[in-house]
């Protein structure tokens, strides 16, 4: 694959990064991170579940921000996510297109610690198809001037738009040395057609697409107009159905353009590989006397293609200068009606772009604050209810209700937010779902944007006696060989993976006393010396959250002892120290309905020890609790 080599090398050059951003009409997740990922942490392609978390962990460790934008409609159900990368579902009705409007930009940019900034674009969507059996064109740049890190701005500003939150940016950019381009988008004031043309006397146009106007006489009538040219003649290598067809239809006003010679079709001057499926470059040449500019990016050769008409697509690309006189066609090709498609065979090509519900949701959760919040606005006609919400770790799902009255011309969703402490479930699923009854099936699926993932706990013990040996040990238990993943992760695979084995469990001896208090005051030691009373207390393996959980799941499975009773009491124990360490560390108060989660139900003495006070009043003199 061409194009990953051309990416590698752009990763090499860059140094630390920031920030890798990357859109595209549709998306593959597993070829996201089964490929690219890798690629931008420099590890080897994911075997497993286990290297998958290794990727995210990386990310977090690098402070690396990747993300993916596609348009909404084309995350179909079938999308499995294996890792915490945000991926957000663009709607361009939101960003006030219409609902024909596609988001069609395939970008990459790059963005290292140090300031240096790499803007990539071209025909390739984030597909395997995209990446390594179609013919594509891609080229990468680096930022030079102000101008293009300004548009570069505008463009992802305005995606944030919808999604409620403000991308940081630098204030001065460390800027290379390299030849002029221009970023053009569909966001700014100019049309793309506009940044094209600008040169006097332009003779002529050379255009790649694959797909191409259903009316070209029309378009190729506004593209003279454009060029200021009634002479201008259009060249055309593109794609063919079956290898075979032109895709569009045949008309007597498309044979007149042909015939006087301002419209032409031409062979593929680099022959693509057998094995490729589709010729799916878009590149655009404008030629005049003074030289020629080269568009690389998403433009079709279709009205809504070129972003420039009434109806129009989000599109993006690079624009170049040449002082030369460049040309990119192969031989000419003499065509006849024979050469095109029929209307059946286009309707059979058609792409069919799922509709949108009738409102927008905003659907995040942050992993510090264990807390699902739901935002959104209906966008068609008035509110109704009747959608229920689906979120992983919650049993119920949510009814969706609207407020009564516009604000700022919308209909805004009443917000929801959902508390959900230890949220195994979200570690595995990352989606939400949309449902027309309570108990009905899904509708549709959407991806949840996930924040502080720093704060995801993958890895775990499988039993509280291996816990609790870690602590006697004193083995650090991020490296500690006995932490396996939790068990939702090790038991819900993917649709293209098989379940990982289950951990060979070595018999062992029973929990005892002295065990159980050594490891409870090694615990209150780790606790003293740590900087991060947050992440001992929900994130590391054997966390406190951990040790609590494991604590209630021995005394919910066993008969009721002295030992479950006193293991409450230890692992209550902890919970004061660390909720105080936090307090004086944050100087504010811990959340309740989190740290509560801490906390363990303790369960009643055997009537005969209740009885004996002596015991009771020893227990408290050399425990302090009783």
């Amino acid at each position: 694959m061409k194009l990953i080599e051309a990416f590698r090398q752009q990763l090499k050059e860059m140094g630390e990064l920031k920030r890798v951003w990357l859109t595209a009409f549709n998306v593959n997740l597993g070829f996201v991170e089964s490929h690219l990922l890798p690629a931008v942490l420099n590890m080897d392609p994911p075997r497993n579940r286990l290297d998958f978390e290794g990727f995210q962990a990386h990310l977090v460790e690098k402070d690396i921000d990747f993300r993916v934008f596609c348009d909404k409609r084309m995350l179909g159900a079938d999308q499995y996510k294996r890792t915490a990368i945000n991926v957000h579902g663009v709607s361009t009705r939101a960003l006030g297109f219409t609902e024909q409007t596609l988001f069609h930009p395939k970008l990459i940019f790059l963005e290292s610690k140090q300031g240096e900034m790499v803007l990539g674009a071209g025909s390739a969507n984030l597909t395997v198809g995209g990446w390594g059996r179609n013919q594509e064109v891609f080229t990468f740049q680096r930022v030079c001037n102000n101008e293009q890190y300004r548009q570069i701005k505008v463009f992802f500003n305005k995606l944030a738009e919808p999604l409620e939150r403000e991308f940081s940016w630098r204030t001065k950019p460390k800027l290379a040395e390299g030849p002029e381009w221009q970023f053009v988008h569909s966001f700014d004031k100019r049309t793309f057609l506009e940044h094209l043309m600008v040169q006097d006397r332009i003779t002529s146009l050379q255009v790649w697409s694959p797909y191409l106007a259903a009316n070209m006489p029309d378009l190729l009538g506004r593209l003279q107009e454009q060029s200021g040219n009634p002479e201008l003649k259009v060249a055309l290598v593109a794609d063919r159905l079956e290898g075979r067809f032109f895709r569009t239809p045949w008309s007597k006003a498309l044979a007149a353009c042909i015939e006087t010679g301002a419209l032409a079709f031409h062979k593929n001057p680099s022959a693509p590989d057998p094995l490729s499926e589709i010729t799916h470059a878009k590149a655009w040449l404008c030629r005049s006397s003074e030289g020629s500019r080269l568009a690389i990016g998403s433009w079709n050769f279709t009205h809504a293609g070129t972003s420039s008409f009434e109806q129009r697509n989000i599109e993006a690309g690079i624009v170049l200068n040449f002082e030369r006189n460049a040309g990119m066609l192969g031989a000419h090709l003499d065509v006849t009606e024979a050469d095109f498609a029929s209307e059946q065979l286009l309707a059979e090509d058609r792409l069919e772009v799922p509709d949108e519900l009738p409102f927008d949701l905003q659907v995040h959760y942050d992993w510090k604050r264990a807390c699902f919040s739901v935002s959104g606005n209906w966008c068609v006609d008035n509110p109704r209810e009747g959608y229920w919400l689906k979120l992983p770790g919650v049993s119920e799902p949510i009814l969706l209700q609207w407020r009564t009255r516009r604000q700022q011309g919308k209909w805004l969703l009443i917000p929801i937010e959902q508390v959900t402490p230890d949220n195994e479930a979200m570690l595995a699923d990352h989606s939400y779902a949309i449902l027309l009854r309570k108990k009905g099936p899904a509708v549709f699926r959407g991806i949840i944007v996930e924040t502080d993932q720093s704060f995801r706990r993958v890895q775990g013990f499988e039993s509280l006696k291996d816990l609790l040996d870690s602590l006697v040990a004193g083995v650090d238990p991020n490296s500690d060989s006995n932490t396996v993943l939790r068990a939702c992760l090790r038991n819900s695979a993917g649709p293209d993976e098989y379940p990982m084995s289950p951990s060979h469990v070595i018999e062992q001896d029973a929990l005892s006393y002295f065990r159980l208090f050594q490891a409870i005051e090694q615990y209150r030691e780790r606790l003293r010396a740590a900087s991060d009373i947050e992440q001992w207390a929900f994130v590391h393996p054997g966390c406190l959250q951990e040790l609590a959980a494991k604590a209630r799941q021995q005394i919910n499975d066993s008969p009721p002892s002295v030992f479950n009773w006193f293991l409450a009491q230890e692992v209550n124990s902890l919970h004061p120290l660390a909720a105080g360490l936090y307090r004086k560390a944050d100087h504010r108060k811990p959340g309740d309905e989190l740290w509560s989660t801490l906390r363990v139900q303790t369960p009643r003495l055997p009537k005969e020890l209740q009885r004996k006070l002596a015991y009771v009043r020893r227990v408290q003199k050399e425990c302090g609790y009783a």
